[in-house]
């Protein structure tokens, strides 16, 4: 496997529905080294996940677009140009609240799913790959992500 890879030689991840939000489909370029992974993520409008946590430590960066991350109890508005870093086992979850998609960057380690169709291993020949899955989402009731969205938007409820 190489150490460098162009964008237009991978294959995105498919067009589809969050696997454990309320709706709104995600576009993702995944790779991943030794002790870490990335993902370039495209969230169409009305993206909203439901909350959930894993071992990695997640950095965030927004290249475009605008979307709502929560952390346990709060809540931030980011927008392109803004980073945000979750903590490995922090309960979080995402959701656009507008109709335009929202493109971020994202950076975990240790890596997170390195086994999902399309990731890319950025290794050299000898190298090995990370253990199968060494960090990935463990869900959270729902109920936690509707009492904390409400203390942010009462009025839309």
């Amino acid at each position: 496997m190489p150490l460098k890879i162009s964008k237009s030689e991978m294959q995105a991840g498919n067009q589809k529905q969050q696997q454990v939000g309320h709706g709104g489909a995600m576009s993702v370029y995944q790779i991943y080294g030794t002790q870490c992974g990335m993902m370039v993520a495209t969230r169409a409008g009305g993206y909203h996940s439901s909350p959930h946590k894993h071992v990695a430590e997640q950095l965030n960066y927004v290249v475009e677009g605008e979307i709502w991350i929560f952390v346990e109890q709060e809540g931030f508005q980011l927008r392109a140009g803004d980073f945000l870093r979750v903590p490995s086992m922090a309960v979080h979850w995402a959701w656009i609240r507008a109709s335009q998609p929202c493109t971020m960057v994202e950076a975990f380690s240790p890596a997170h799913w390195i086994t999902r169709s399309g990731t890319v291993g950025l290794l050299v020949d000898g190298q090995e790959a990370p253990v199968t899955e060494q960090s990935r989402n463990i869900a959270v009731p729902i109920e936690f992500a509707s009492e904390v969205e409400r203390k942010y938007f009462a009025a839309d409820s």
